[in-house]
């Protein structure tokens, strides 16, 4: 049985009370990428860490340590990062657990999903329609380009992608959630999310 909410493998770890190490980034995790990038970011608000180059940003130094992830940055401006919901997920928290906790990170992050997958936490930026998606997602799928611009909304594409991928389950998950890809093995007709 799959859980009931799926997280990215940052988000896991912090559950798991493990901290993310110096050079961990919720977009290329754990990948080769990794060994090409020694500065990384962490959002002031709910702690997402990223490297400035795989998030489209020019250099940490240049985001400064008042940083926000895009999400945050959407819900400060627009008033919901403060909510009662957050309030009471931060209240039931354990004393000394790792903080911002799963339930408040979810609390901040409601009304934003991923178009792509069912994963709900993680390094989103905005499509130019106003959805939200993962940056590492966008990244697997040939018909979207993600400029590489420090700008909220600059994932583009996803009105390209067939209507029909987006009803084949995943065989990791078991969900139809999102877009799913085919294998491109021969005839193999397996299907997965980014």
């Amino acid at each position: 049985v799959p859980p009931a909410v799926l997280v990215d493998t940052v988000h896991a770890a912090a559950a798991s009370n493990s901290s993310p190490g110096p050079s961990e980034c919720a977009v290329c995790a754990g990948t080769a990428d990794m060994a090409y990038t020694h500065e990384t970011l962490q959002c002031k608000r709910c702690a997402l860490p990223v490297h400035p180059r795989c998030y489209g940003i020019s250099s940490a130094a240049a985001a400064g340590a008042d940083w926000m992830c895009w999400v945050c940055k959407d819900a400060s401006g627009k008033g919901k990062a403060n909510t009662p919901a957050v309030a009471a997920a931060a209240a039931t928290a354990p004393p000394n657990s790792v903080r911002p906790s799963s339930q408040e990170k979810m609390a901040m992050y409601r009304g934003v999903s991923c178009i792509l997958c069912p994963v709900q936490l993680g390094a989103f930026k905005q499509c130019t329609d106003g959805r939200w998606c993962h940056v590492v997602c966008a990244q697997w799928m040939p018909e979207i380009v993600i400029r590489e611009v420090d700008e909220l909304q600059c994932v583009k594409g996803v009105q390209q992608m067939p209507k029909e991928r987006a009803q084949h389950p995943c065989v990791a998950c078991g969900r139809a959630a999102g877009v799913s890809m085919r294998c491109s093995y021969g005839h193999c007709q397996t299907t997965f999310h980014p």
